[in-house]
C-alpha cells in the first residue's frame, strides 16, 4: 500500500495541471443541470406526446335472409369486407376493436389499452333504429372469440431510463452548442489581443495603450496609463 501511495504521489507531482476556465465550468454545470432536467422533460413529453392507434380484432357481418327478418351474425375475413352476399340482405359490418395509446418521446414510457368495444357500420338496407339489435346479436360471438379484454395501463421502466438518458444527451449537446461559439469568440479575442500586445512589446511600446516608451525615463511603468511595461529590447 505504501508503494502504491508513493506511486500515486509521484504521478500527481509530475502530472500536468489542467486549468478550467469559466466556459469549462459552465459546460460542466450544464451537464449537471441537464441530468436534473432530463426526468422532468421525460415526464412532460409523456403528457404532451400521445400516439393513438385503433386495433381491429375481429370482423363480423350481420344479415337477414329473404324469408326471415331475424338478424344473424357471422365472423368474416377482413378481405371479404367489401364483398356482396347475394343470397342474404347485409345489415351491418361489426368490428371488435380496442385503442392503444402510447405516450412519451423519444421512447414510449407509458401505454394505455382501452377495453374492447363493438363498432357497427350499418348498410343502407338497415335502419338506425336496429343498431342496438345488431350489436346485441354480435356480442355473443365476440365473447366466444376470446378476444375481449378489459382496459389496462402500464409504465415501461426501461423506456424511462433510455428516455432520461436521451434527454440528458440532447440537453448537454444543446449546452455545448450554445457555449462553444462564445468560447471560440473569447479565444480569438484573447489570441488577437496577445498578438497585438506582443507586437507592441517588440517595438518597445506600452502593451496596454501603445505609448512609445523608448525614451521614457520611467522603468517598469508606462507614463501614459501606469500599466507595467516589459523589459525593453537592447536595440533601443
Amino acid at each position: 500500500m505504501r508503494a502504491v501511495a508513493r506511486r500515486l504521489r509521484e504521478i500527481d507531482r509530475h502530472s500536468r495541471r489542467v486549468e478550467r476556465n469559466a466556459f469549462d465550468r459552465t459546460i460542466g454545470a450544464g451537464f449537471v443541470l441537464a441530468l436534473l432536467l432530463a426526468p422532468v422533460a421525460t415526464w412532460r413529453m409523456q403528457r404532451a406526446v400521445v400516439d393513438r392507434e385503433r386495433e381491429p380484432l375481429l370482423l363480423m357481418r350481420a344479415f337477414i335472409t329473404l324469408d326471415d327478418d331475424r338478424i344473424r351474425v357471422q365472423p368474416v375475413d377482413p378481405e371479404q369486407r367489401g364483398q356482396v352476399w347475394r343470397t342474404v340482405v347485409p345489415m351491418a359490418d361489426i368490428e371488435l376493436v380496442r385503442e392503444r395509446a402510447r405516450a412519451g418521446w423519444p421512447f414510449a414510457t407509458f401505454e394505455e389499452i382501452s377495453a374492447t368495444r363493438l363498432e357497427a357500420e350499418l348498410s343502407p338496407s338497415c335502419r338506425e333504429t336496429r343498431r342496438a339489435e345488431v350489436v346485441a346479436a354480435a356480442a355473443p360471438i365476440a365473447r366466444a372469440s376470446g378476444l375481449e379484454s378489459p382496459a389496462e395501463s402500464r409504465t415501461h421502466p426501461v423506456s424511462w431510463i433510455f428516455s432520461i438518458a436521451a434527454w440528458w444527451i440532447l440537453l448537454s449537446v444543446a449546452t455545448w452548442i450554445v457555449v462553444s461559439p462564445l468560447r471560440l469568440g473569447w479565444y480569438l479575442f484573447r489570441r488577437g489581443r496577445t498578438i497585438v500586445r506582443q507586437r507592441r512589446i517588440d517595438r518597445c511600446l506600452c502593451p496596454t495603450c501603445g505609448y512609445d516608451a523608448k525614451h521614457s525615463v520611467l522603468v517598469g511603468r508606462c507614463p501614459e496609463c501606469g500599466s507595467e511595461i516589459y523589459e525593453r529590447p537592447e536595440v533601443y
